[in-house]
């Protein structure tokens, strides 16, 4: 039977769950049947039923109670509208697990999961039987820098025999993003994974073009696509508002203070010409928050629903894109591309950004022209100031990328290079050439 996109019969396998929020997932999946869709993953939360009907969930907390009790089950679907208390306990303490885990970058702690999972209680008769009953078509990978996820896709890769598609959103392979123990065992099973697939996409150029040098791939470019535009800036605030949304972690904080401490020398002694906020989820000790917590120059505020994102935007006049510039994690973000770039381009705002000059995103607004880039302190305080002095350079910027986002990252583009991918290699059609980039 040939497959086509009303009738394909897809398995994602992750490490999060595929929730309302994992916004990429829901963008360029959408207009696919929600019944043909199955997820897998390691993450307990309460999934999206509207986008994909079929979860599969293994609970490390699970794993980790299957070593005094070796019946527990590590693993199961979940059914729509059945969420139990067990679940729900669950759901807590991985949170909690998990907020530790990301407050505190243990290494020590990310060598032990990686010997949890090669004892292997994820492997279960429930994940078997959950595949058999879905009875996919084909696979989509979304890679992951944990070497304990590539090992879950390859067991499906090798349990199924049927052709993968992989996304890569990550630095999985050089010893630029870390040079540790783990980073040797991750690159041995991506080495066996990406020849493995039929057909790659890569988040970034940047990407696409290491990838395709080292594996011998020709990567299609996909993001998650723009479904709505906004009207493009035309008048600025008073005062001029910059916003900044997500986590302070991998030193992103200390290039915000820097940025901070520009805002208070250009708005001088009582002036209030320009105003930072900042919307996170980070947790900030006494020190840290002293660096932003500046009134009449910076506010912090607790996260939002994504949800309430675009009308922030909207009322804003500079979105800041911000990356680390300290040596230790300024190759974090090497090859990503952060959903968040394509939520900035929908919005008609103007982009300050900061990074390391040869990171992905920084270099893909650079060439795109779409954006202030900077990449030293000194950049900052610079390029901040002209900017702040030069009104119709913000509005002019802010048309240019929204005119840029309609063009490369509309939603009919994105969906139409994945679904006509995954049709392909489902119907095992070679076309000679998969690069729609």
């Amino acid at each position: 039977m040939i497959r086509n996109k009303e009738n394909i019969k897809v398995l994602v396998v992750g490490r999060v769950a595929w929730t309302a929020s994992q916004c990429t997932q829901n963008s360029i999946f959408n207009g696919f049947n929600p019944k043909n869709l199955a997820y897998i993953c390691i993450e307990t939360q309460d999934p999206d039923f509207s986008h994909c009907a079929n979860h599969f969930q293994i609970s490390e907390i699970a794993l980790i109670k299957r070593l005094f009790k070796w019946n527990t089950l590590t693993g199961h679907k979940r059914i729509p509208g059945a969420n139990s208390s067990e679940e729900k306990s669950l759901e807590k303490k991985e949170a909690s697990t998990g907020g530790w885990i990301r407050r505190h970058r243990s290494s020590l702690f990310l060598y032990i999961r990686e010997m949890l999972w090669r004892l292997n209680g994820w492997k279960t008769k429930e994940l078997d039987q959950f595949i058999d009953d879905f009875a996919p078509d084909v696979l989509f990978f979304l890679s992951d820098p944990l070497p304990l996820i590539n090992r879950l896709h390859l067991y499906i890769l090798r349990k199924t025999n049927l052709p993968a598609a992989i996304f890569l959103m990550d630095d999985i392979w050089s010893y630029e993003s870390g040079r540790t123990g783990l980073r040797y065992l991750l690159r041995r099973e991506v080495e066996k994974l990406v020849p493995a697939c039929k057909a790659h996409f890569a988040i970034s150029p940047k990407m696409k073009e290491e990838c395709d040098s080292l594996f011998n791939t020709d990567c299609i470019l996909l993001t998650k696509g723009i479904e709505r535009f906004a009207e493009p800036l035309q008048l600025l605030h008073s005062p001029i508002t910059l916003v900044y949304t997500g986590n302070l972690i991998y030193g992103r904080l200390y290039s915000l203070a820097a940025i901070a401490s520009t805002i208070e020398k250009i708005n001088g002694a009582g002036k209030n010409t320009v105003m930072l906020n900042i919307y996170t989820q980070t947790e900030l000790n006494e020190k840290e928050r002293e660096l932003l917590d500046k009134p009449g120059v910076c506010q912090l505020h607790p996260p939002v629903p994504y949800s309430e994102l675009e009308k922030i935007y909207n009322e804003s006049d500079i979105l800041l894109f911000v990356e680390s510039l300290q040596d230790k994690y300024k190759n974090i973000a090497r090859l990503s591309f952060s959903t968040k770039l394509t939520d900035y381009l929908a919005c008609g705002r103007c982009i300050f950004a900061v990074g390391a000059e040869n990171i992905a995103p920084i270099e893909y607004l650079r060439n795109a022209d779409v954006a202030v880039t900077c990449s030293s302190i000194k950049d900052i305080e610079n390029k901040l100031q002209s900017l702040l002095e030069s009104p119709e350079r913000i509005t002019t910027l802010a048309r240019r990328s929204l005119e840029y986002g309609k063009i490369h990252h509309n939603t009919e583009l994105m969906q139409e290079r994945l679904s006509s991918t995954i049709i392909r290699i489902a119907n095992n059609i070679d076309d000679g050439n998969t690069s729609l980039s």
